[in-house]
């Protein structure tokens, strides 16, 4: 394994860098931002610090077994145009995940199997004239999966393309991009549970209201009303 090294850092500095950003990202979380301007925080960071020089971020569509993207850093405005329309399912995505891609929690899919996912639109920017043999190829794919911290339920990906110094990414780099990644996840996790409260109080209201309604008029006399409650 080896660690990615951007072309004005020694490692040590790097790292530095990293951990600083992790912590200014940790601060964000508690800041009263929207999701997807936390999210487009998160994928500049991980574009500026670990290395990759297109992040991209799709979120699961509800209970839909959709995608979306929603976060962008490095890429063309028709690479995310392409994205955005894409719509590209979950299931599709799960096929990329087969065990011989597995490096520690992420998937790298070399490109000699990118024919067996030519229906999944990656919006590369980048040909096969830009490769140096043994290094990354245009059409390597590098994916970590975003789940729930609390219901382990999978959230959405994390895509990542264009390595600075064009070389296949070791262990140690892809675990730093997975912290990254984490983070991007716990903001997620928590909308989600903001969306899911306040629909609650939502629907505790409208109940309440109905309830009164009800109340009301059975208390003028009419019998014929039936109270529900919900």
């Amino acid at each position: 394994p080896h660690t990615l090294h951007l072309p004005t850092e020694t490692g040590s500095q790097q790292y530095t860098h990293q951990i600083k950003e992790l912590i200014r990202l940790g601060n964000i979380l508690r800041a009263e931002l929207g999701l997807e301007e936390v999210l487009q925080q998160i994928v500049a960071s991980i574009s500026a610090c670990t290395g990759f020089r297109i992040a991209v971020i799709n979120l699961v569509e509800g209970e839909k077994d959709c995608l979306s993207a929603v976060a962008f850093a490095g890429a063309s405005e028709e690479a995310e145009r392409m994205l955005r329309e894409a719509h590209t399912t979950v299931e599709q995505m799960l096929r990329l995940m087969r065990p011989q891609f597995r490096i520690s929690q992420s998937y790298y899919i070399p490109h000699e199997h990118s024919a067996d996912f030519s229906d999944i639109p990656r919006g590369m920017d980048r040909t096969v004239d830009d490769y140096e043999p043994g290094g990354w190829h245009p059409e390597d794919a590098l994916i970590i999966p975003l789940f729930s911290p609390h219901k382990k339920k999978l959230l959405g990906f994390l895509s990542l393309d264009d390595p600075v110094d064009g070389k296949i990414p070791g262990v140690e780099s892809i675990e730093m991009v997975e912290l990254f990644a984490s983070q991007a996840a716990i903001v997620i996790d928590n909308a989600r549970i903001f969306q899911e409260r306040e629909a609650e109080r939502v629907a505790l209201e409208e109940a309440i209201v109905q309830l009164r309604q009800n109340l009301e008029q059975v208390q003028r006399g009419d019998l014929r009303v039936r109270v529900r409650s919900s």
